[in-house]
């Protein structure tokens, strides 16, 4: 319903039936220590914290990522939780760089590479996090250091490199070390 409703350019009834959603699934967990639940309530965190920056809502998207946060840190599943916790942290990370509290995801994205370091999302935010912060070099080697791996790897983090140059400029957050970055990923 949520996604209709921001389809049919309804932002605010739209926002209001993610979190009515979120409420539903967060009693749901609450109530029954069942793993299936807390899960679902995971995955609903983010797609709502995505959908609402679908929406250019980004300060509620980051909002919503921390709720997402705490209740990953909160959950009383401990099968694989650092990892499920540096994804919510990740989560963290990319919704406050287009909120533009970029100490904030300068945080979500250095604890979430500790907890999950092969994850290269989170890797790709906290370069990012780095970037805005305005500490270019450390940017750069993680930007830069994929490639050394070479072949299908180093293609697909070109390719998730460019993805999200063209989102944060598309959301108004161009940085001229995308360009420099850019002209280096050219094999």
């Amino acid at each position: 319903m949520g996604k209709l409703l921001a389809r049919l350019n309804n932002p605010n009834r739209a926002v209001d039936t993610f979190r009515h959603a979120l409420a539903l699934r967060e009693q749901l967990a609450a109530s029954f220590e069942d793993e299936s639940w807390q899960r679902e309530l995971e995955a609903a965190y983010r797609r709502t914290s995505e959908l609402i920056l679908s929406i250019g809502r980004a300060p509620e998207a980051l909002e919503t990522a921390e709720q997402y946060l705490l209740a990953m840190s909160l959950a009383p599943d401990q099968r694989d939780k650092p990892e499920r916790v540096a994804r919510a942290l990740g989560t963290v990370c990319w919704s406050a760089l287009l909120a533009r509290d970029f100490s904030r995801a300068l945080w979500a994205g250095r604890e979430a590479v500790v907890l999950a370091p092969r994850l290269d999302w989170l890797r790709l935010n906290y370069a990012h996090a780095l970037m805005y912060s305005g500490d270019p070099d450390a940017a750069t080697a993680i930007y830069l250091g994929e490639l050394a791996n070479g072949g299908d790897a180093a293609e697909k983090w070109r390719t998730a490199i460019r993805k999200d140059f063209d989102e944060l400029k598309a959301r108004g957050l161009s940085h001229k070390q995308m360009e420099e970055i850019e002209l280096r990923l050219t094999p």
